[in-house]
């Protein structure tokens, strides 16, 4: 595979042609559109970084506001033009202001690919260079949207589900971040060959024309209005039970001709259903897991959740049957969960953690329906994490001016089954008025970065999906911090010999048995050496990093997801301001 020309080792003169360029394309856009956020497509002078577009099958290097559909396993692609240093970083977040990380990758090769982004929904890239003093933006924030080829998860009706012929019924689905309409099938057979309806709708909702009696399937799918769209959903079975018919009357059989009336009797009148009340509008609840479960997959949640919230409500005169629906928003105009029942009460097996709305109505004979019932709100939270009282962090440093400059100090705290995330707040006050730093961070560690000796305090809150707190916040911590120059006189040259590779052994191959990645431990041979460096790369020169790490002892436990296939890893020793040649490349095959 052809290497990628550097843009470092271009021609001063074509740079300054190819900047030269750019400035005038950038003006000519101002004057004719004057739309100043153009700018974000082209460099910030002084050679600063700039992007590049590229639009490929499987990737795509993102535009402001490019909305980018993904195959499964595609890599996002990152291109720009300028230089890149040791100190320059290409930032990934979920906000504009770049305080929800999801990928921080310094000195980044060109062109960088990724296949870490969190699926779905709408992110922000940048390129800064940092140092001590000052955070220089090279590359102003760039918007795009990823919208992945998973399915949309249906909802109601269940398979299997029989219902009658003349009853009405309502198809839900759940919605999908950066779709703009959904397309509704109902076929006669399984490979939806002979269709019976073929809607296409922007609610994640919707009613078809009258069902005859039979068997159908149906199935949904997300589109946008290009000719992009998501896989298909599961298949789900639907059975129309109709009305019998009158048996054949035999041709020799003469029948009484029918009565005459002499006023056409009135319908009955439909049956009036009073609304479902319930006794309180502000639910609370707390969600306990089993901690045994697999926690990466919504199905062991669901079975490991042991207090899942109930609803309940009185009971309507005349009723049947109830229908419940809880939403994230108060409209209902995207229902999270929906389910018809007997008993005026129900639990909610699949609940997560949050803020929802919910509400019931009565269902009787021949269609009748109540009106919903009121509003009603349900919160959900997880139980606060748990944290050790005191935290210790000496640092020594080599100069005096790295006194004055952030050093990052981990800190950890239990678990929680079932959060999305975690926010951290950190303050030299128990009041936390005012607050030094608050993170977000998707895993129970964080490293917080602080620039002068003292006793601060820390505490952690648990987030949910949508990145609101779902918790109380946890005791709080102590963070002892100390920083201290040793001036010492200059050491002698340190020659260290490369670490030998152990574990994996060279060409293994490594079968997960679990639905999630087992972690894989790494070892290689002790050396007089301070500290490692560990490198895997999916090439064999090492040009795609996928993971790197500096630790103390000879041996690692990786616990990072990584992609299948033949992986290559190296390590080398470091010691001082010295550092050792890269061991012998080993390589493993990692499969499931």
């Amino acid at each position: 595979m052809a290497k990628e020309p550097s843009l470092r080792k271009k021609p001063k003169s074509s740079n300054r042609l190819l900047q030269g360029l750019i400035v005038v394309t950038s003006l000519l856009a101002l004057v004719f559109l004057g739309e100043p956020q153009l700018l974000n497509q082209f460099p910030i002078l002084n050679g600063s970084p700039s992007i590049v577009n590229v639009n490929t099958a499987t990737q795509a290097s993102p535009t402001n506001g490019q909305k980018i559909w993904l195959k499964n396993q595609s890599s996002v692609r990152f291109e720009w033009s300028g230089p890149i240093n040791e100190d320059t970083f290409l930032e990934i977040s979920r906000d504009r202001d770049f305080k929800d990380l999801v990928l921080e990758e310094p000195s980044p090769k060109f062109p960088f690919l990724t296949d870490k982004l969190p699926g779905d929904g709408d992110y922000f890239y940048r390129i800064v260079q940092k140092s001590s003093e000052q955070e220089n933006v090279l590359l102003k924030p760039v918007a795009f949207t990823i919208v992945t080829q998973n399915p949309p998860q249906l909802i109601y009706p269940f398979t299997p589900m029989s219902i009658p012929e003349t009853k009405p019924l309502r198809f839900y689905w759940q919605g999908k971040h950066g779709v703009t309409h959904y397309r509704f099938q109902i076929a006669f057979d399984a490979l939806f060959e002979n269709l019976f309806s073929d809607l296409l709708v922007e609610e994640t909702q919707t009613i078809p024309q009258k069902i005859p009696a039979g068997h159908f399937f149906w199935r949904v799918r997300g589109e946008d209005d290009s000719t992009a769209s998501t896989l298909w959903s599961e298949v789900r079975v639907l059975r129309s039970e109709g009305v019998p018919d009158i048996p054949p009357v035999a041709a020799a059989v003469t029948l009484p001709p029918p009565p005459v009336t002499t006023k056409a009797k009135n319908p009955p009148p439909a049956k009036t259903l009073a609304s479902p009340k319930v006794a309180k509008t502000i639910q609370k609840f707390m969600l306990h897991y089993r901690n045994k479960e697999n926690l990466r997959s919504p199905a062991s949640l669901q079975n490991a959740l042991i207090t899942p919230p109930i609803l309940s409500w009185s009971k309507s005169k005349g009723a049947l049957s109830y229908e419940v629906q809880i939403s994230k928003k108060s409209n209902f105009s995207q229902i999270e969960w929906t389910k018809s029942v007997s008993a005026p009460k129900t639990k909610w097996d699949l609940a997560k953690p949050g803020k929802y709305f919910w509400r019931v109505q009565a269902l009787g004979e021949t269609g009748a329906k109540s009106p919903f019932s009121s509003l009603n709100t349900l919160d959900l939270s997880l139980p606060a994490p748990k944290i050790k009282k005191l935290f210790s962090h000496n640092v020594k440093v080599k100069s005096e001016a790295q006194l004055s400059e952030p050093s990052p100090m981990p800190i950890s705290w239990a678990e929680v089954v079932a959060a999305s995330g975690y926010r951290v707040v950190v303050s030299e006050n128990k009041n936390f008025s005012p607050t030094l730093l608050d993170l977000k961070v998707d895993r129970n560690l964080a490293s917080v970065e602080l620039n002068k000796n003292g006793h601060y305090f820390a505490k952690v809150a648990v987030l949910g999906a949508s990145g609101e707190i779902v918790s109380d916040y946890s005791d709080i911590a102590g963070l002892e911090y100390e920083k201290n120059y040793e001036k010492k006189s200059p050491s002698p040259k340190v020659t260290l010999p490369a670490p030998q590779p152990k574990l994996p052994p060279n060409g293994v191959s490594i079968v997960s048995l679990n639905e999630s990645q087992d972690p894989i431990s790494f070892k290689w041979e002790a050396t007089d050496a301070d500290a490692y460096q560990l490198e895997i790369a999916s090439d064999e020169k090492f040009q795609q990093i996928i993971h790197t790490v500096v630790i103390r002892e000879n041996q690692i436990v990786v616990s990072k997801t990584i992609p299948m296939g033949r992986l290559y890893w190296h390590v080398r020793a470091k010691k001082d301001a010295y550092k050792s040649d890269w061991s012998p490349t080993f390589s493993f095959e990692f499969a499931k």
